[in-house]
């Protein structure tokens, strides 16, 4: 399942990294967002951008991705909602990503064999992931887990928390991961994620100000919200490693862009 709302970025390549190896990609499409974190959010944001012309396009020439178009209060009842339609068309096996999340080549393929492999229906299976920050040349320090699949039965189900299904948790090996690049945005972008997102309650006072506008690679304790230092700092690396895919991005360093605030410039 993958959640759309504003996701003209980066959902087209995430979408080429699973389509290939998923059965059934349900992609649940919205043009307005969330209001359980903000009840002012159809107020205040909404306008349009270029999702669901990415989606048909990519639709067109791949059968196995179905859109669901609706409006939603929150994470949880879109990802439910999701889950049903999974259950309906017979899928036991259920990634749960982000229309932000690129995987390696190959790696939506690792997940699903362990999965299988391990065959343990309800169990939540977690993994790591790296956040770019800023540009596509920094990620983020940290060790945190995200759930990226669940083995469905009967009992599974999307509550309360946005991304964590009901069941037992099992960590995934470390070499298996994901990116996220849901912190490679203009600042207009940003200051609309954090007013949406499920989490937008829980968003630090300052945190756009202090640590995105005014963010240096010196800058530590970056996370949005408390606990801060979760993520530690910003460290360079090399974007060649980054997946494949995005190495075609507009804002990939090494090619023409029109980038997020200073996304190509040097230290």
């Amino acid at each position: 399942m993958m959640l759309a709302y504003k996701q003209e970025e980066y959902i087209g390549y995430a979408l080429r990294c699973l389509a290939p190896s998923i059965d059934h990609v349900v992609v649940m499409y919205s043009e307005r967002p969330w209001i359980a974190s903000n009840p002012k959010a159809r107020e205040q944001f909404g306008g349009p951008d270029r999702t669901r012309e990415i989606l048909d396009s990519f639709r067109a020439d791949h059968p196995n991705v179905e859109i669901i178009e609706g409006t939603w209060d929150s994470a949880p009842q879109v990802r439910q909602a999701a889950l049903e339609r999974l259950r309906q068309i017979g899928c036991e096996i259920c990634l749960i990503t982000d229309a932000d999340e690129v995987y390696p080549t190959g790696m939506v393929k690792r997940v699903v064999d362990e999965v299988c492999r391990r065959a343990s229906p309800g169990a939540v299976y977690y993994a790591r992931y790296m956040t770019c920050y800023r540009r596509f040349d920094y990620v983020v320090e940290s060790d945190h887990r995200m759930a990226i699949a669940v083995h469905i039965d009967e009992r599974t189900v999307f509550e309360r928390l946005p991304r964590r299904p009901t069941g037992q948790r099992l960590d995934l090996p470390d070499d298996i991961y994901y990116w996220h690049m849901g912190y490679v945005l203009s600042d207009e972008r940003m200051w609309e994620k954090i007013h949406t997102i499920s989490h937008a309650h829980e968003v630090l006072p300052d945190w756009y100000e202090a640590k995105w506008l005014r963010w240096s690679p010196d800058a530590t304790d970056l996370f949005r919200k408390h606990p801060a230092s979760r993520w530690r700092r910003a460290v360079r690396i090399d974007p060649r490693s980054l997946p494949e895919v995005l190495q075609d991005h507009p804002y990939f360093p090494s090619g023409p862009r029109q980038a997020p605030h200073d996304a190509g410039d040097d230290d």
